[in-house]
């Protein structure tokens, strides 16, 4: 009864506030909330591009940025992506090969990695086309006290430490061992020889690799003298033997002997010069080095080196056919176009020619050192091999930079084009190429024109380029210094800190500076050092070393050249460090440096301090004397300029 009631008495409250009257409301307009604005979706990099590598860590960093939003995995593990899109990932490695696929998006990369302990490199290891009879060079670069087995065709190549590991490319603790083995000789037809094997042992690791297959090419016929196609002056080596030169610019050695020394007084040849050759190779087995010597005159490597690691690259093409009885040139035109000009000739065919300094006396020649009293050569003389003719004439304003006239004379067997320069030893860069007409084309370097500048060096450098080649990098890191604490200094990293301060010294001027490398990590090879120097084509090139060696007591800084042109602008930078005495000695050298030996720029090569010896070491990583030593070696450059401009005098 009482829930009766109670039911009753809500109904007529219900019904009693139905029928009261309603308050009046407001109308508010209504409000539309915007749906929250979606962040833009971060881009997806890696750092490192998927491919193929060989480390010797532990661990393989993947890193890069993605959007955390999405999933990444990596062998299907999860990876966390940071808030800012960041993601790095170790992962683990096993000795050998292994695959680690990285998963975004639906989207895979793939990395095949292979880990190895005891073998830093070897070589021949990828395919390789050889000449009958050659001799097959063999290199294992593994750790220390390493047990290392080479066997070709079923017979082991008895390996040994090489007695030179400078410049080899070998990390600390690393040794390079060498071999060689002969290949035959007298079949008709390319023999695959199969593969050569290597099995390296050390701490209990057994490491085994193959080569690609190893093929070698039919055996030439042996050419009867052919005096037919001999002009007077010209070696003997019979008709139909081809040799094409493949490599950007092949260097060249003089005389059928097989040393390895290069001399300034030899000229680089462009790609696509062609001369019949002798079908017998020339072996330099303590080098490692096999030539061809072709009708000109000059020897020419078979393979050359591509980078501190010693692995050869083929830098000629063999054949046979017929090559023209002569030459004839024709020139096209002498044009100025910035800081070079050009002198482009039409040939009948691409053969050899000659590049020489004249007047000029080399002070210790015989003993193959090539200092000059002063480099005071009054023209150049370009002979090309086999013309009979130069057609038209070499037109030569009063207000050419570089040349002053050009004259044509006639040799017995063949032609040359002399060209007097505007001032004695006014000389600063040259180079040849092919253009896509197959013209010959000779790229020279005019002087760069600079002013005096308000600042410390005394120049304004505005326009001129200089290339810093930084030595060494990735994995070739050079010599190393240790500290008595037992901290080491790679010789790659203190390159690249120096030539970081020169840059900021030389820009100071208003020069562009240029760096051939910008980390530690990049590795670039000789090959890549000299196509970049011909691209680039700079007015000048430092290049930034440290020195090594056995020699306990060596020390000081070395300034070393090789071309003539270069040995001045060596001289004033040795005047320079002399001045700034950061080091005990600063001496002249010249030497056979690869990199140095090219051709289209004066090149300066700088070894700043042995790494070797304790108290160079010290003066190396003290930050003043780095800044001190940068300075003296901007203001020689910056004294080079102002004396080829007439605004420093030369005896100063």
């Amino acid at each position: 009864m009482a829930l009766l009631l109670a039911a009753w008495v809500m109904l007529l409250a219900g019904c009693a506030q139905e029928n009261a009257p309603q308050p009046t409301q407001a109308t508010t307009p209504a409000v539309t909330t915007p749906a929250p604005t979606q962040p833009p979706e971060l881009p997806f990099a890696l750092e490192q591009a998927p491919g193929c590598f060989t480390v010797w860590e532990e661990i393989f960093l993947l890193s890069g940025r993605a959007d955390p939003r999405n999933s990444l995995t990596v062998n299907g593990e999860a990876v966390e992506i940071a808030a800012d899109g960041s993601f790095s990932y170790a992962a683990p490695l096993e000795l050998g090969s292994q695959t680690l696929a990285l998963e975004y998006k639906g989207e895979q990369y793939l990395f095949e990695v292979q880990r190895r302990y005891a073998v830093q490199s070897f070589s021949p290891e990828s395919k390789g086309d050889y000449h009958a009879g050659q001799t097959l060079f063999v290199q294992v670069m593994a750790r220390r006290g390493s047990q290392v087995e080479v066997s070709f065709r079923g017979e082991q190549i008895p390996m040994a430490e090489a007695t030179n590991q400078l410049g080899s490319g070998a990390w600390e603790g690393f040794l390079l061992y060498t071999g060689q083995v002969d290949l035959p000789s007298g079949h008709t037809q390319p023999l695959e020889l199969g593969r050569v094997s290597y099995r390296v042992s050390c701490g209990g690791v057994t490491e085994t690799y193959e080569s690609a297959p190893i093929i070698c090419q039919a055996t030439p016929a042996v050419l009867e003298s052919d005096p037919s196609v001999t002009p007077e002056g010209y070696w003997d080596v019979g008709s139909g033997f081809i040799v094409e030169l493949t490599g950007k610019t092949v260097e060249t050695f003089n005389g059928r002997d097989n040393n390895d020394l290069s001399k300034p007084t030899n000229n680089y040849l462009p790609a696509g010069t062609v001369d019949y050759a002798d079908p017998q190779l020339i072996r330099n087995r303590e080098a490692g080095r096999t030539y061809w010597a072709l009708r000109c005159g000059v020897r020419v490597y078979a393979q050359t080196k591509n980078d501190a690691a010693s692995r050869m690259i083929d830098c000629v093409d063999c054949y046979y056919g017929t090559l023209p009885d002569h030459n004839e040139i024709a020139v096209a035109g002498l044009a100025t176009q910035g800081h070079h000009c050009y002198l482009t000739l039409d040939c009948l065919w691409k053969a050899p020619f000659y590049f020489e300094f004249e007047p000029q006396e080399y002070r210790k020649e015989k003993s193959r050192q090539y200092y000059v009293e002063k480099f005071d050569a009054r023209y150049i003389d370009i002979t090309f091999c086999y013309a009979d003719r130069i057609e038209g004439a070499v037109e030569i304003g009063e207000d050419h930079p570089l040349f002053k006239s050009a004259e044509i004379i006639r040799n017995e067997a063949d032609m040359t084009l002399r060209l007097w320069l505007k001032k004695e030893g006014g000389f600063y860069g040259w180079d040849a190429y092919y253009n896509e007409d197959d013209q010959l084309v000779f790229r020279f370097l005019n002087p760069a024109v600079i002013s005096r500048g308000d600042n410390e060096y005394g120049a304004d450098l505005t326009g001129v380029t200089v290339l810093l080649d930084v030595g060494h990098g990735g994995f070739d890191m050079g010599a190393a210094g240790h500290t008595e604490g037992g901290k080491t200094y790679p010789e790659g990293e203190l390159n690249l800190e120096l030539a970081l301060l020169v840059k900021a010294e030389l820009e100071k001027t208003g020069a562009t500076v240029i760096l051939n490398r910008t980390d530690n990590e990049m590795q670039i090879t000789h090959t890549e050092r000299m196509l970049l120097l011909q691209q680039l084509a700079p007015d000048y090139c430092l290049s930034i070393h440290h020195n090594s060696s056995v020699r306990p007591n060596a020390r000081g800084h070395e300034t070393c050249f090789f071309t003539t042109f270069s040995q001045h602008p060596a001289e004033l930078t040795v005047q320079t460090m002399k001045q700034a005495a950061v080091f005990r000695t600063a001496e002249l050298r010249f030497y056979l440096y690869y990199f140095a030996r090219q051709t289209t720029c004066p090149i300066v090569l700088t070894e700043n301090g042995y790494l070797s010896n304790r108290k160079d070491l010290q003066i190396i990583l003290d930050q003043s004397a780095q800044e001190a030593e940068a300075k003296a070696l901007a203001q020689g450059v910056a004294n080079y300029f102002l004396e080829i401009n007439g605004l420093r005098p030369a005896a100063e």
